[in-house]
């Protein structure tokens, strides 16, 4: 639902607004999806706890977590950062 505009609209604008206007959110609450997925497919029972429908884009998001970030994705990142440590 992170990004899922369609179905979950009230929620996208939410974790935007957190990583946007709360640094504290993005550099040390939020985690990264990497670490997020290795929590999840060791949570549980059967399919390593994960419904399969998430197991499946659990993997997907591997694929895109491998790709570099953007120009514009990591000058946004950097500012979050700065924004944050001087806090």
């Amino acid at each position: 639902p992170r990004t899922d505009e369609t179905n979950y609209p009230n929620l996208v604008r939410w974790y935007d607004a957190m990583d946007d206007l709360v640094p504290s959110y993005s550099c040390r609450i939020k985690g990264d999806a990497s670490s997020w997925r290795k929590v999840l497919t060791m949570a549980g029972f059967g399919n390593a706890g994960v419904p399969l429908d998430v197991s499946e884009r659990m993997e997907e998001a591997q694929a895109d977590e491998s790709q570099a970030l953007s120009e514009e994705e990591e000058e946004k990142e950097q500012k979050i950062w700065e924004t944050y440590s001087k806090t």
